[in-house]
C-alpha cells in the first residue's frame, strides 16, 4: 500500500520523461548493523523483483536485477566516498548525461542529519555540487526523486520547507485498518499505558509501558552525596556528578540482581564472589535480570549518555559488568555487547563481538554457525546490547528485546522530546 501510494505521488514525474532505465542509492548513517540490515534488504527485494518480472518477461528482470549491486547502491556518510566532491560531480554527470533514466536517492534516517551546509555528505547528497559555475542540485533535476524516510518526521517539518505538503506521506495510516496490518505504538501509547498503571504495581504484565525506577533514584541521591560532597571546594560540574552517580548506582544495581539471582539458582553458593554486602537491588532490575537469564532469553537495551569523555560512563559499566560477570560464573550464560563507535562490535561485526567473549554461550545455543550481521539476528540470544548515540539510528531490533533501560540516558538534565521519540522507535 504504501508503495502504490508513493508511486502515486511520482507518477506526474515519469509523464515528463521516455525513461528506459532506473537507479537508485540509499544513504544510511554511520552503523554498520544499519547498512548490513539494508544490504540484507535490498537484496531480498532483487530475489523478489527478479522472480516476479521473470514471470513475466525474463529480459526486463534481467536488465534491472543483474545492475543492481546491494554493497554498491548502499553507503554510509561517513564513507570517503560519501565525502569525496567527486562521488556527488559524478551522480550528477550520469544524472544529466542520461535523460532517459529515473534516479531515486534515498536518505535513511533523514532526521539525523547535520553539518555544515556544503560540507557534509547529506548535503552533498542531495544539493551538490555547491560550484557556483555548477549546474543545478541533484534534487531537483528532473529524472532524479528524493525520497527523505524518517520515524519522527516532525524534525525535518518547518514553515521554510521546499518539500510540498502534498509529498508528505504517512506509511503507517496505509496500514492501520488492515486486518492484522501494523500498528504504530507511540509516544501517545506509551503515556497512555503509564497513566493507566499509575494506581498499581508498575511490574503489571503486558509491557508496552515507560516507568520510572524510584529506588534507582534514591541510589543516586546517596551515590552522589557520599561522594560530591557540596561543601567540597573544587567540585566538579553537575553534568559529571550526574552521569558518574548514576552509572556508579546502576553498577551497584546490576551487581546486587545478578548476585542474587546466582545464589538463588546455584544452592552451592553459600555467599557471593561478589563479596557479602552486594544490597538490595529494585523490583526493576530483579525482573529484568530474570528475564535475561531465565526462560525468556530476553535482550537488555541498555542506553548510555556517553562511552567515553571524563565520566567514562559507558566504558565503566561495561567493564564492571563484564567484570561480575566473570566473577559469578556467567560468560556462557549471556552475552555484553558493547556497540558504541570504534568498539569491536562496529569496527568488525556482532559475530567477532559474541566470539571475543562468548563462544562457549553461541556453542551452548548452537548458534556458531549464525552469521549475526544485523541486530535483528541476535534473537534468542540473551544479552545486555549497549549503544550510544546510535542506539536510535534505525536498527531493528529482535523482538527478545523485552527491555530498554534508559535510566542512564534521561538524567534529569536538559531532554527534548524528538530524542525521547527516537528512542522509542
Amino acid at each position: 500500500a504504501s508503495a502504490e501510494a508513493l508511486l502515486g505521488k511520482i507518477e506526474p514525474l515519469l509523464a515528463k520523461g521516455d525513461y528506459q532505465r532506473f537507479e537508485f542509492a540509499i544513504m544510511v548513517p554511520d552503523l554498520d548493523t544499519l547498512r548490513s540490515q539494508t544490504i540484507e534488504r535490498v537484496e531480498r527485494m532483487v530475489a523478489l523483483v527478479r522472480s516476479e518480472l521473470r514471470a513475466g518477461s525474463g529480459v526486463a528482470a534481467d536488465s534491472f536485477t543483474s545492475r543492481v549491486v546491494a554493497e554498491a547502491t548502499v553507503f554510509k556518510s561517513t564513507e570517503k566516498s560519501a565525502h569525496d566532491p567527486k562521488m556527488a560531480y559524478e551522480l550528477h554527470r550520469r544524472i544529466r548525461a542520461n535523460k532517459d533514466t529515473l534516479f531515486l536517492l534515498v536518505v535513511d534516517e533523514a532526521h539525523s542529519w547535520s553539518g555544515e551546509a556544503g560540507k557534509s555528505a547529506y548535503d552533498k547528497f542531495v544539493n551538490g555540487p555547491f560550484d557556483a559555475d555548477g549546474p543545478m542540485p541533484m534534487r531537483l533535476a528532473e529524472n532524479a526523486i528524493t525520497l527523505f524516510v524518517s520515524a519522527t518526521p516532525y524534525n525535518l517539518q518547518t514553515g521554510n520547507s521546499q518539500i510540498p505538503v502534498d509529498n508528505e506521506h504517512d506509511m503507517l495510516g496505509d496500514h492501520q485498518d488492515e486486518p492484522g496490518g501494523v500498528s504504530y505504538y507511540g509516544l501517545d501509547k506509551y503515556v497512555e499505558r503509564s497513566l493507566q498503571l499509575d494506581s498499581s504495581s508498575p511490574l503489571a504484565d503486558g509491557g508496552g509501558y515507560i516507568t520510572k525506577d524510584v529506588d534507582f533514584e534514591s541510589r543516586v541521591k546517596k551515590i552522589a552525596g557520599d561522594n560530591w560532597s557540596r561543601s567540597a571546594a573544587s567540585q566538579p560540574d553537575a553534568d559529571f556528578i550526574r552521569t558518574a552517580s548514576r552509572g556508579l548506582a546502576l553498577i551497584e544495581e546490576y551487581r546486587a540482581a545478578f548476585t542474587r539471582w546466582r545464589v538463588k539458582h546455584d544452592q552451592s553458593a553459600a555467599a557471593s564472589p561478589l563479596g557479602a554486602d552486594t544490597g538490595a537491588c529494585s523490583d526493576l532490575t530483579r525482573r529484568m535480570v530474570d528475564g535475561l537469564l531465565g526462560e525468556q532469553r530476553a535482550m537488555i537495551l541498555l542506553r548510555v549518555k556517553y562511552i567515553h569523555g571524563k565520566s567514562r560512563q559507558g566504558r565503566q559499566v561495561y567493564e564492571e559488568l563484564c567484570r561480575m560477570q566473570e566473577a559469578l560464573g556467567l560468560v556462557d550464560r549471556f552475552a555484553i555487547i558493547l556497540a558504541g563507535s570504534g568498539e569491536a562490535a562496529q569496527k568488525h561485526g556482532l559475530k567477532a563481538a559474541l566470539l571475543q567473549r562468548h563462544a562457549g554461550l553461541l556453542e551452548a545455543l548452537g548458534r556458531t554457525d549464525s552469521e549475526f550481521e544485523t541486530v535483528e539476528d541476535l534473537q534468542d540470544i540473551p544479552c545486555i546490547y549497549i549503544v550510544c548515540e546510535t542506539g536510535r539510528m534505525g536498527d531493528t531490533f529482535p523482538s527478545s528485546m523485552l527491555y530498554y533501560d534508559l535510566r542512564l540516558r534521561y538524567d534529569h538534565g536538559d531532554a527534548h522530546r524528538a530524542s525521547f521519540e527516537q528512542d522509542l522507535e
